[in-house]
C-alpha cells in the first residue's frame, strides 16, 4: 500500500473511531440498563446483593420487592433486617456513580432485563482502600421463599 493510501486509510479509521467510539461511556451504559429495566423489569422480584470494600465485607442480603416496594431486606447469615433498595433505585445510584470521575469503574448488566450484575469502583487512585464492589449473585421474578432462597 502506498504511503498516501495508508495515511488515508488511517484517517478513515480514526474518523470512524471518533464517530462511533470504542463503546458507550459507563454512564451511557448504566442509563441504557436503567431504561431497559424500567421497560422490562418485573414489578415483584428477589435479589441477593453482596457488597464489599477494603474495610469490610458485608453479609449477602436477600432483598424482596413486591409491586415496586421493598418488603424485606435480610442478611442471609445473621437473619438481621437491614435497609434495602429496589433495583430501580440501585440502578439510579449506579448511573450517578458511573457519571463521576472515578479512577476505575466497571459494571455489568443483565442483557435481557437491565438489572445490575456487578459493579466495581475505585473512586480515586490517590486514595488507598476506597475500592467498592457489589455483586448481584441471584435474581428472580416473583417474591416467594423459593426465589433466590436464603439457604
Amino acid at each position: 500500500m502506498k504511503r498516501t493510501q495508508l495515511g488515508q486509510a488511517m484517517l478513515v479509521g480514526l474518523t470512524l473511531l471518533g464517530v462511533y467510539g470504542c463503546g458507550a461511556s459507563d454512564e451511557d451504559d448504566a442509563k441504557q440498563s436503567l431504561q431497559l429495566w424500567q421497560q422490562k423489569g418485573p414489578a415483584s422480584y428477589v435479589y441477593i446483593r453482596r457488597r464489599s470494600c477494603f474495610c469490610t465485607d458485608t453479609e449477602p442480603t436477600r432483598i424482596v420487592v413486591e409491586d415496586g416496594v421493598v418488603k424485606s431486606a435480610i442478611e442471609i447469615e445473621s437473619g438481621m433486617a437491614v435497609s434495602g433498595e429496589t433495583m430501580t433505585s440501585l440502578l439510579e445510584e449506579v448511573v450517578r456513580t458511573a457519571g463521576r470521575d472515578n479512577s476505575k469503574y466497571t459494571a455489568r448488566f443483565n442483557p435481557d432485563l437491565g438489572y445490575l450484575e456487578h459493579e466495581s469502583v475505585d473512586h480515586s487512585s490517590r486514595t488507598d482502600d476506597d475500592e467498592l464492589t457489589m455483586d448481584i449473585t441471584c435474581f428472580g421474578a416473583g417474591s416467594g421463599d423459593d426465589v433466590c432462597p436464603a439457604s
